[in-house]
């Protein structure tokens, strides 16, 4: 069973916040629901997620890959939870925080087409102290039919931050009054092997950090089913 996008969502910006709420609506069978969580802070524990929950329940969220990195004496830290097999219908995804961010950008993506107990393929992540410095992460999936998502938080002006070629956003939020950039987007890797996701900048910003997770297929019934034949006595 192939993967297939079923919906995206943006939180929009949240500045002093512990916390986002955003409605969301999962449609289909064996899905899979990600929620690409980006925050800014002074004190680094405070970046750390607290817990997820959607239609009011916290269980099988689990966090996935998360990334810090200090820029300009303050914590980014973006990182990406997912569930499988959530409730269907609109329903709201909570995010709580471990304490009040500065900044706080969330996006929301769900699949179909997952594969319900080996879902997870491969993850990695990446971050540079530098200016001028493209965010590009690169991870190799390991079975066919992957589809894989980024979440990154960038200290450049939202505006002068571009997509990589072949992704598809899912957020892209300005952040900071537009100062900073943060967002998430997704790709779709039919075989295996390398795949980078990137974003573009340029020198206004101090630096980045940006997590990456591949999800693998559901298994195909059709190709994977055996049949027997009875054996015949030979008299």
């Amino acid at each position: 069973m192939a993967i297939a996008v079923d919906a995206v969502t943006s939180g929009g910006v949240n500045d002093g916040t512990s916390g986002d709420t955003i409605s969301h609506t999962c449609t289909g069978s064996n899905l899979l629901l990600a929620a690409c969580i980006n925050p800014r802070d002074v004190t680094a524990g405070d970046t750390v997620v607290s817990s997820v929950t959607y239609a009011g329940s916290g269980t099988g969220w689990s966090e996935y890959v998360r990334s810090e990195a200090i820029i300009s004496a303050t914590t980014i830290a973006p990182a990406i939870w997912d569930k499988v097999a959530p409730a269907t219908g609109a329903n709201n995804l909570v995010v709580t925080m471990a304490a009040t961010c500065d900044r706080l950008a969330v996006g929301v993506i769900s699949f179909t087409g997952v594969h319900q107990t080996t879902h997870r393929n491969i993850s990695g992540f990446g971050s540079s102290t530098s200016s001028g410095v493209d965010v590009s992460v690169a991870v190799t999936t390991t079975v066919d039919g992957c589809y894989v998502i980024d979440s990154y938080y960038d200290t450049t002006n939202n505006a002068a931050v571009s997509i990589g070629a072949g992704q598809t956003q899912i957020f892209k939020e300005a952040v900071n009054a537009g100062g900073d950039s943060a967002g998430g987007s997704y790709e779709s890797a039919p075989t295996a092997g390398v795949i980078t996701m990137s974003w573009t900048n340029d020198t206004s910003g101090a630096g980045w950090s940006s997590v990456v997770a591949a999800y693998a297929p559901a298994a195909d019934v059709a190709a994977t089913r055996r049949y027997s034949l009875p054996l015949i006595g030979v008299g």
